[in-house]
């Protein structure tokens, strides 16, 4: 959802929203949607050995098309704005001069392009899907292709527009490819597509979104995407769970930002101060007190827009539903500009909670066994938060209650977390569970850290979204000590013993030993 909104096509339909764009928008971001695009047209391939490395040309090609075409699609719509063609320098001149450059590298007539009463940008784009549809059934039924493309057609596509273009110098191409993930594409297929991606050339990039576990950086040939130079990881779980006030603040505004877009659109008068308002309980300590002192008793802690910022966990669908929900449950129209009750936000937000906790039975596979691992992570973390002893806050003298929704465990030097749980236990399922936790966002994987001893250590989080429904505050302040990976086996196990222990660390330490076990202490 974040791509759509990246993506220069979103922002076309009026010109306030064209100029607003122009203004916040460092680049011409081309959506490419992996799911509509790519999957039922490729995923095919990884069914029988070799075939990705037999079909390499035309799966690139394939590639090719489909992007060219959502480019063509915007320069087009961009051709008929007359804010955004004329800062860009994207006019029917232009286009149509881009437009002979991709023919001749089609070897298609460009006479056929500028059939009179058709824009002749989105004719091209037309072609494009046509020889796209001809090739995938080339392609099922093992014919040769009528066209084919080199791995380096769309720089130079690119190169060609930023020459006829003047302003995509200013404002480059940025491809967009949503949920460009293994489970979507398959690993070969990637690999093939990956020297494509990234080509380093300052007329187009590549922005990918994926889950974890679902990049692979390979090159069909064996050769490695170097992390260092070629691209950047962004992870979005991580940067959602730090916890740190900058980041909070940052999240809110989002938040607001993208709630307050949505009414406007919408043609409502209401908007989220006035909707949704501030929180009760501004900070999650303050959330976590007043859960304790209600204990199991009813009440309505999650509200207002802190409340609602820390629930979300980065994924845009999720803070909409919450949203969602608590204008059916509170009757919201047009017209509403009143607060919507403390009950009606509570209740939302638990309820998408709940939905998202339900979900994770049915994932394929190990669905009752992560439900399982969640079960009993989440449930010791509000035992601990009601019934465990209380901790002082940082330098404070105030007694604050226990927020342990990250785990910390020791493990080997060598080898990563999936092999060493895999060679523990004498079998792959182990890993294998724990990959599927981390690439359901079931946990976030905050990745490496080294104890005060200079141990090698893994963090994982419960996703906050998952919380309400156990009901916890949001924001981690400890952590559960886990001392090795024999203990982190336990909760795999879903062992009553790994309560256990950690139960009785949480209630009968000392106050503090916890917080230096690692070095990190109470962040």
């Amino acid at each position: 959802m974040v791509f759509r909104y990246l993506a220069l096509r979103t922002h076309l339909a009026t010109p306030d929203a064209a100029a607003r764009a122009l203004q916040d928008l460092r680049f011409v971001g081309v959506y490419i949607g992996c799911a509509s695009d790519l999957q039922n047209d490729l995923l095919w391939i990884k069914r029988q050995a070799n075939r990705a490395e037999e079909l390499a040309p035309q799966i690139a090609t394939f590639f090719n098309l489909v992007a060219a075409r959502e480019l063509f699609r915007t320069l087009a719509m961009a051709a008929q704005n007359e804010v955004v063609g004329k800062v860009l320098g994207i006019d029917r001149t232009s286009v149509a001069g881009l437009i002979r450059f991709a023919s001749e590298e089609l070897n298609l007539p460009s006479a056929q392009m500028a059939v009179t009463g058709l824009d002749p940008g989105q004719s091209m784009s037309d072609e494009l899907d046509r020889q796209r549809i001809r090739l995938a059934r080339a392609m099922l039924e093992g014919k040769s292709p009528d066209v084919e493309l080199p791995e380096t057609f769309l720089r130079d596509l690119t190169r060609a527009a930023v020459k006829l273009m003047p302003g995509l110098n200013v404002k480059p191409i940025v491809f967009l490819l949503d949920d460009y993930t293994q489970q979507r594409i398959g690993e070969k297929v990637q690999a093939v597509l990956n020297p494509i991606l990234w080509q380093r050339d300052a007329a187009c990039a590549f922005k990918i979104s994926c889950e974890p576990f679902g990049f692979s950086n390979t090159h069909i040939n064996d050769a490695k995407v170097d992390q260092n130079r070629e691209y950047i990881e962004v992870d979005t779980g991580r940067r959602m769970h730090t916890g740190a006030p900058v980041e909070a603040g940052m999240r809110r505004n989002f938040v607001a930002g993208l709630i307050d877009k949505r009414l406007e659109a919408a043609g409502y008068k209401g908007r989220v101060t006035e909707l949704i308002g501030s929180s009760e309980y501004e900070h999650d300590t303050d959330l976590a007190i007043a859960i304790r002192k209600s204990g199991q008793g009813k009440s309505f802690p999650y509200h207002g827009l802190h409340v609602l910022a820390n629930a979300w966990s980065g994924d845009v669908a999720t803070v909409l539903f919450m949203v969602r929900e608590m204008f059916q449950l509170a009757h919201v129209d047009a017209s509403t500009t009143a607060r919507i009750s403390k009950q009606h936000q509570h209740e939302a937000i638990v309820s998408v909670s709940k939905a998202l906790v339900e979900r994770v039975t049915y994932c394929h596979p190990f669905g009752d066994e992560m439900r399982g691992v969640l079960d009993m992570f989440a449930r010791l973390a509000r035992r601990l938060l009601l019934d465990g002893p209380p901790q002082k806050d940082g330098d404070s003298t105030k007694d604050v209650p226990q927020r342990r929704y990250r785990l910390e465990v020791v493990f080997d030097e060598e080898g990563g977390i999936v092999d060493q749980l895999s060679r523990l236990t004498m079998s792959e399922h182990a890993g294998l569970l724990y990959k599927e936790l981390i690439r359901r966002s079931i946990f976030i994987d905050l990745g490496e850290s080294r104890s005060k001893d200079q141990k090698r250590t893994f963090r994982i989080q419960i996703r906050s979204s998952l919380l309400p429904h156990y009901g916890t505050s949001l924001v981690r302040k400890n952590y559960m000590a886990v001392h090795n990976l024999q203990e982190f086996c336990l909760l795999l196990n879903r062992s009553p013993e790994f309560e256990t222990r950690v139960w009785k660390r949480g209630a009968e330490a000392a106050i503090g030993s916890m917080n230096d076990l690692f070095g990190e202490g109470a962040l």
